[in-house]
Formats: C-alpha cells, sequence, structure tokens
C-alpha cells in the first residue's frame, strides 16, 4: 500500500507541528530512538514509516526566517521539505500560502492543521475578559476554517485512497468530561475555577467546524480527522504528561490508517476514541496482585494504601499510610502537581480520556507526589488529602491506590515512559 506524495503541516515551527515534520521526512536526531519506541509500541507503525520518505512536505510558520529548528531540518531535506511562511490569523496569508504551493503542485494527500495558541490561564472566566477567548478563536478555529477554505480543493485533486484533512484537537473541549475535567483540574491546580476555560472554549468550537466539515467533504472522498494528540510536553505546555516523540508516533499511525471508511472522526493519538467521564467503571480493585508486581512497587517507594498494609518508601519515609485511621481531610498545599499512572499490559495502548493522567487499569491506581522539599508531615497531609479526594469525588475506592513518593525534577513533571509507568517492567 503506497504512501502519500504530498503532505502540508500548518503550524510546524515548533512542538507537536516540529515533530511531525521531523517523522515524516525521517531525518529527526532521535530518529532511531524513535523507531526503536515503535517496534515496542506499535509495531505495525514501522512499516508505514517507510511510506513517507517519498514524499514532499510543505510545513508552515508564521515566521519562517525565525524558525530557527524547522529552517535546519529543512536544509537536510532540500528539494523534499519546503517552507512557507503561513498567518493562520490572516485569511490573505492563508490564501497566499496556497497560491505558493500550487506553483509546484495541484494536490494534496494530507492537510494537518497544528497550529494552535493557550492563552486566558490564571484568572476565571467572568474576570479574564474577552481578549484570550478571541485570541484562542482566532487561531485554533479561524485559522482552522481558512485553512480548509484553501486548501480543500488540493484534497479533492489528490488521487491518494487515505487522504484527509487533520485538525488537532483536544479532549478539553469535550461537553462529556467537562465536570470530570473541572474536578481534576481544578485539584491540579489549586484554582476554584476551570483554569483553561477559554482554550478549551475554543476546542469545543472546532470539534463542531470538524465535524461540519466532515459532513460535507466524507462524500465527496475527503474524511476530516479531528485528533486529540494527548496532554503532550511541548514548549507551549510544559506540565504535559505524554512524551512528545510518543504523542507524534501514535499520531503519523493514526493518519496513516485513517480513511472515508472509518466511521468515528474524533480519535485519540493511541487510536482509541472511547470518551467517558465515569472513573469508578474504569477502576478495579488490588486483589490478585502477583508478588512480583508488588516487589516492583516497593522497589519505586510507593505507599501501599489497603487493609493497613504499609511499605516504606525509598527517601526513608517513616509515617507510613493505611486505609485505616491515618486519612484526615486536609486541604492540600496550593499549586502541587500530580498525576494518576496505571498498569497495563506490555501491548496495550492505554487511553488517558481525561488528559490529565487517569487511565483505565486492570489492576491498580498509582499517584505520583513530588516531594519539592516537603517535610514528613506535609507529605503525609498531602497523601491524605489526594487519597480523599480521589475516595470521594472521583469514586476510587482507597484500596485500589497506591500513592507514590518521587524526587522533584521540574523539568520532567511528566512520566510517561518513566520508571513509574513500568509497574509490571512489561513495557
Amino acid at each position: 500500500m503506497s504512501g502519500p506524495s504530498t503532505v502540508l503541516v500548518i503550524g510546524a515551527s515548533r512542538g507537536i507541528g516540529l515533530a511531525l515534520v521531523q517523522q515524516i521526512v525521517s531525518v529527526s536526531t532521535s530518529h532511531s530512538l524513535m523507531v526503536r519506541k515503535v517496534k515496542t509500541y506499535m509495531p505495525n507503525l514501522q512499516k508505514q514509516l517507510t511510506c513517507y520518505p517519498s514524499a514532499n512536505v510543505y510545513a508552515t510558520a508564521r515566521d519562517v526566517a525565525k524558525a530557527s529548528d524547522l529552517q535546519s531540518l529543512a536544509a537536510l531535506n532540500r528539494g523534499k521539505l519546503h517552507l512557507i511562511t503561513a498567518d493562520v490569523m490572516d485569511p490573505n496569508s492563508i490564501k497566499a500560502a496556497a497560491a505558493e504551493i500550487s506553483q509546484r503542485t495541484d494536490s494534496l494527500d494530507h492537510v494537518i492543521y497544528n497550529a494552535g495558541i493557550l492563552r486566558g490561564v490564571g484568572k476565571n472566566i467572568l474576570e479574564i475578559g474577552i481578549e484570550p477567548l478571541k485570541e484562542n478563536l482566532e487561531t485554533n478555529v479561524f485559522g482552522a476554517y481558512y485553512s480548509a477554505v484553501e486548501f480543500t480543493p488540493f484534497l479533492l485533486n489528490s488521487k491518494f485512497e487515505r487522504k484527509s484533512l487533520v485538525l488537532m484537537s483536544s479532549n478539553f473541549g469535550s461537553i462529556a468530561l467537562a465536570d470530570t475535567l473541572f474536578q481534576l483540574k481544578t485539584a491540579a491546580f489549586g484554582t476554584d475555577f476551570e483554569p483553561t476555560a477559554m482554550y478549551n472554549i475554543s476546542k469545543t468550537t472546532l470539534n463542531r467546524l470538524g465535524k461540519e466539515l466532515d459532513q460535507l467533504l466524507r462524500p465527496q472522498g475527503v474524511p476530516v480527522l479531528l485528533l486529540h494528540p494527548g496532554l503532550v510536553k511541548t514548549d507551549m505546555n510544559p506540565f504535559g504528561n505524554i512524551d512528545l516523540k510518543e504523542s507524534v508516533i501514535g499520531i503519523v499511525d493514526v493518519i496513516s490508517k485513517y480513511s472515508v471508511a472509518t466511521k468515528e472522526n474524533y480519535v485519540g493519538w493511541n487510536s482509541i476514541n472511547k470518551i467517558t467521564a465515569n472513573f469508578k467503571e474504569q477502576l478495579v480493585s488490588i486483589e490478585g496482585l502477583s508478588d512480583p508486581e508488588i516487589s516492583t512497587i516497593r522497589n519505586i517507594g510507593s505507599h501501599r494504601i489497603r487493609n493497613s498494609s504499609t511499605v516504606p518508601t525509598r527517601n526513608g519515609e517513616k509515617s507510613l499510610l493505611s486505609s485505616r485511621g491515618l486519612f484526615k481531610k486536609v486541604k492540600a498545599p496550593p499549586r502541587d502537581r500530580y498525576q494518576i499512572i496505571t498498569q497495563h499490559e506490555k501491548d496495550e495502548i492505554i487511553c488517558d480520556d481525561t488528559n490529565l493522567g487517569f487511565e483505565r487499569t486492570d489492576d491498580l491506581v498509582v499517584v505520583q507526589v513530588f516531594q519539592q522539599g516537603r517535610t514528613t508531615e506535609d507529605k503525609q497531609n498531602m497523601f491524605a488529602a489526594l487519597a480523599d479526594h480521589l475516595s470521594t469525588e472521583c469514586g476510587l475506592e482507597k484500596t485500589d491506590l497506591v500513592i507514590s513518593c518521587v524526587e522533584n525534577k521540574s523539568e520532567d513533571w511528566s512520566f510517561g515512559l518513566g520508571e513509574a509507568q513500568i509497574l509490571n517492567g512489561k513495557l
């Protein structure tokens, strides 16, 4: 099955867009590492990656002259990677970009709209004013619309059987998950309001735009894919919980398989599109955990909360937690962050439905908490607060919960591929 011959990535100066271009042209300095990850996570993708080196790739940036990483990549791929100036907030700029591309080709097999911003974090929706909402909508929605208008004719001209228009979306735009995400984000960020409200609204709008475009274009052979990349750790979002390379590998895999025959048009980076707000159905008992798995939990320094069982941490903390008597309702210190990590099988890709680290599991749930110089009492209070919040607000049984204290690494808040996720040593 041949691969696409022409690909356009809109918004490629950094982050996901730049990594997508790197993946497609196959010249990233970490390409060999990415291929090894492909073998581990998505073996079928290894063959698909070989399709892309023959493609001509067009990549846009608002200011190509300042997109140094993209320029360096283009220098290594002269004649194959073409850089185009395009300001997605300006319809005339998008029109000019289309005209420039038309000098080389009249068809595109994949158009990937990745441009996006996050504005308006820090105040509640009534205090922050309308400008952040306008900014989010201009880039995240209006730019996608302008791009669809100008580049759909190229897609319609394509003879590629799996051509598609891809709009990079987010679970933050999900209405079904709104209440759950509110609970989790306010707890994680220490606020009493939704910290990314303006961004959420723009992604909800984008999802509707994608649906309307899909209803129009799919009958003409151009399906529209709304793709959730996960909460990726990038320049724009240093607090992501998914490694950029892992996300991009998944994105390429989803796009390469997507076609008119695919029923869903909202799909996650890991090929899972299920959205649920009911955590209770996703969590099961810790009963049946094997001795090797329990040993692994001990090795990573976790508190195992179950029937008064106690496991000391690797950091020598003497205060032990159990499900009886040691839990008290306390307010978690502000600005603290935590994420939920789960155990799963070797070849199973887990869906992070909430975008904040809650994942379905077959065995248990693990909460990673940074030390951040806390005293033993501070840490015990933090553990207790999290356990109380998760059990009372999210339907989680404390017997399903493991709380782990880890050393603070400000540059690596995410443990997407870290030891904390390798609970059973199978990944």
